[in-house]
C-alpha cells in the first residue's frame, strides 16, 4: 500500500510540475480596449506591488504573462497564466494556461535527477 501512496504523491508531484491548466476568458471589450484595461489593472514590476496584493507582469496584443504577488511572500511554486489573445466569431477571447516557472521546472528536474542517482 505505501508503495502506490508514494506513486501517487509523485504522480501529483510531476503534474504540479510539467502539466499546465488550460484557461479561457471571453471579454466584452474590442481586442485594443481588452489590452489596455488589462494593462491599466496590472502592475509592471514586483517592485512596485510592494505595499499590495497585485497581478504584475506584461500585457500587450502579442502575448500576456501575469503572476500574483503578495508583499513580504515568496513562493517559487506560485503559478503563472501565460495567455495570448484571440478574437473568435466577432468575441475576444484570453486563452491561456497556468504553469509553474520554467526556472522552478529545470531546477526540481536537475534536483530529482540527482536524488535519483544518489539513491
Amino acid at each position: 500500500m505505501s508503495s502506490e501512496k508514494g506513486r501517487g504523491m509523485l504522480r501529483s508531484f510531476v503534474r504540479l510540475l510539467y502539466q499546465s491548466t488550460p484557461a479561457e476568458f471571453r471579454s466584452a471589450y474590442r481586442l485594443a480596449e481588452s489590452v489596455e484595461t488589462l494593462r491599466a489593472a496590472t502592475r509592471r514590476s514586483v517592485f512596485s506591488a510592494l505595499g499590495e496584493t497585485a497581478a504584475v507582469g506584461t500585457v500587450s496584443e502579442s502575448g500576456v504573462r501575469l503572476q500574483r504577488v503578495i508583499p513580504m511572500m515568496s513562493n517559487s511554486f506560485r503559478p503563472f497564466f501565460i495567455e495570448l489573445f484571440e478574437v473568435r466569431d466577432g468575441a475576444t477571447m484570453l486563452t491561456g494556461r497556468f504553469t509553474v516557472s520554467p526556472v522552478v521546472k529545470i531546477f526540481m528536474t536537475i534536483w530529482f535527477g540527482l536524488l535519483s542517482v544518489a539513491t
